[in-house]
């Protein structure tokens, strides 16, 4: 959610998928195949978020547009449309992939193989050079996202957050559609973990700021949190982070266009293995004796990242040690992290939202800023 003022307002949008060719290093030797033709062999890890940056899908990142990943000792990051590789320092900055004039998001790290999702409404893999890729599957429909569960792929497939789930093995076979959405929910949030689906969202025009969890199949679904939340929740090792908010209502204008509104409150984290949920850190700090509020805008590989004003905000997991980074962008929104750098959307304006947007990224340090792509190249 991006705020004006403390007004919240929920607002219902679609994703979109764009993209430009470029020429990369690996593109004229790289091979890919409509057909399942690698071998998986059955992981033994589990599906959850991990604070090793060497390691794991970062779901905190894939909540915002999972366009950077960590794994195998490297950093992967999606620049003009296609998949660069670079050491945690930064040398070795190589295109790996190209998008072949697709769209590539979704970028997920397992047992030494990224797996991505392309506007072409394909699940693909590729090892880490990039140069053996495999389309796994085909949907029917646009990836909203898709989440790496085990010995499986949970899919959100649909358009304009209006979704229908699927499931398949992770080499591909055996795609199956898990739960149908007959009455266009749009799900305006949305993560999963340790098989339950995390959302928010509601049917065309309504909002009622609930989180809910339910399965895949559409079955034991439930409000995962107490109270109003605001639409901008991570999960992140085991643990939901999520902010209140408060004196939630609906108002309606003087043109009959009704919108919600109400006060942010404080950030809580849920254990979602314990199921208990304490409070945070408080919504604002306190600079030259003037409140500075907080927007929570990423959590991933232990990391959690606040809009201060646009001004960049990093604490631990635990919202402690928290310090003020250079900013990556005029404007900036949807954190991503992984091995010391900073991912983001935004625009060179400041104080302005705008969609598309551009993205950019830093290190951890504020160096090495640079613009990756354009508003006319959308993720």
């Amino acid at each position: 959610m991006k705020r004006r003022g403390r007004l919240f307002v929920s607002l219902l949008c679609a994703f979109c998928v764009a993209s430009m060719p470029v020429t990369c290093a690996w593109a004229e030797c790289a091979t890919q195949s409509d057909s399942n033709l690698l071998s998986v062999e059955k992981s033994t890890e589990t599906f959850a978020d991990t604070a090793v940056l060497t390691e794991g899908t970062a779901l905190g990142n894939l909540a915002n547009g999972g366009t950077c990943v960590a794994g195998g000792g490297y950093v992967f990051y999606v620049r003009n449309g296609d998949i660069w590789r670079m050491a945690p320092n930064g040398s070795g900055d190589t295109c790996i992939r190209a998008a072949d004039g697709t769209g590539i998001w979704n970028l997920s790290y397992r047992d030494g193989w990224l797996y991505y999702a392309r506007s072409d409404q394909g699940i693909y893999r590729c090892d880490i050079s990039g140069k053996q890729t495999t389309c796994l599957v085909k949907l029917p429909g646009v990836i909203g996202q898709f989440w790496l569960d085990k010995d499986q792929i949970v899919i959100a497939c649909g358009r304009d957050s209006v979704y229908d789930f699927y499931r398949c093995a992770l080499n591909g076979t055996g795609l199956t559609k898990t739960c149908t959405n007959p009455g266009r929910f749009m799900y305006t949030s949305l993560s999963y973990a340790d098989g339950w689906l995390y959302f928010m969202g509601g049917k065309f025009g309504e909002s009622d700021a609930v989180l809910y969890r339910m399965k895949p199949d559409g079955s034991g679904k439930s409000q995962a949190v107490p109270g109003n939340v605001d639409d901008d929740f991570y999960i992140m090792d085991g643990k939901l982070y999520y902010q209140e908010v408060l004196n939630y209502h609906a108002e309606t204008t003087s043109d009959d266009t009704t919108y919600y509104t109400g006060e942010y409150g404080d950030f809580y984290v849920k254990n979602l293995s314990t199921g208990e949920s304490t409070r945070l850190m408080q919504h604002y700090i306190v600079e030259n004796n003037e409140y500075v509020f907080l927007d929570l805008e990423g959590a991933a590989y232990g990391k959690l990242f606040f809009d201060k004003e646009q001004t960049l905000y990093m604490t631990d997991a635990n919202g402690k040690n928290g310090k003020v980074l250079p900013s990556p962008a005029p404007s900036f929104w949807d954190i991503q992290y992984a091995g010391g750098w900073i991912f983001c959307r935004g625009c060179d304006t400041p104080s302005t939202w705008v969609t598309p947007s551009n993205a950019y990224r830093m290190q951890e340090n504020g160096s090495n800023k640079l613009k990756l792509y354009n508003a006319s190249i959308a993720i």
